[in-house]
């Protein structure tokens, strides 16, 4: 299982251990929405950091030896 995978894992727990929290002390439906919504929306964030592709560096740098002031 790929890193992305265990990350999704972990946010669905995360947000039913949330939610049974707070259905657990009382709060009201909507807030225990607001509050899944925001922890998904950090997850979605999270997530998009996680699967970004890296570029390769590609830039080629010559370097002569000798003196590179101007006028030589």
């Amino acid at each position: 299982m790929g890193a992305f995978g265990i990350f999704l894992i972990g946010t669905v727990l995360a947000v039913a251990g949330v939610s049974y929290g707070l259905y657990a002390v009382g709060v009201g439906t909507t807030w225990i929405v607001v509050a899944d919504l925001i922890l998904v929306g950090i997850a979605v964030a999270s997530g998009a950091g996680l699967t970004r592709r890296k570029k390769s560096d590609t830039t080629n740098v010559n370097v002569e030896a000798g003196d590179s002031s101007p006028g030589h």
